[in-house]
């Protein structure tokens, strides 16, 4: 999956914005695990193009982006945009390669992934009433597929999600 778009204020443009809503389930449901993506962010601002990239960077769940383009862009050419576009062609090439050379890597979960899937569990046995299909997913899983993983390192991230569950359900209150 190649996911592109022009920098707009820091934000990505509406095409991509829609496309990424449609998918927004993939977050707590992982279709996507396994699979390369490569992201195009594009402007002539560089914060505007960095938090662009971020924006898409997150925004399907379980998609491994093998490559993140960020490019600035100039209204004229002048030296350093031929400069840019020889480094831009580059990494183009170590792209590619990387995303033809690839194999699907089964990856251990880290502390942080399983942290999300806990949060996630959390959620949908919370409101299981409102996200039934949530909770049908989650209810009786250790990880989002089978995965050895370190007694040990789940223990502590279920601790830790049920600590920060219980911290943001008394601040809402």
């Amino acid at each position: 999956i190649i996911l592109c778009s022009p920098a707009y204020n820091g934000g990505i443009n509406s095409i991509l914005k829609n496309f990424i809503d449609r998918f927004a389930y993939t977050v707590y449901r992982p279709r996507f695990f396994f699979q390369k993506g490569i992201l195009v962010s594009y402007g002539w601002n560089k914060r505007d193009v960095l938090l662009n990239s971020l924006c898409m960077e997150n925004s399907l769940g379980g998609l491994s982006f093998i490559l993140n383009l960020r490019i600035l862009t100039y209204p004229f050419e002048n030296e350093i945009s031929v400069k840019l576009d020889r480094l831009l062609r580059k990494k183009v090439k170590i792209g590619y390669s990387k995303l033809i050379n690839s194999k699907k890597k089964f990856l251990k979960p880290s502390l942080r992934d399983l942290l999300n899937f806990e949060k996630n569990k959390l959620f949908s046995i919370a409101f299981k009433n409102i996200f039934k299909a949530n909770y049908l997913f989650y209810k009786d899983k250790d990880y989002y597929f089978d995965v050895n993983v370190s007694h040990f390192k789940m223990r502590i991230a279920k601790f830790i999600s049920m600590i920060l569950f219980n911290i943001e359900k008394i601040l809402r209150k």
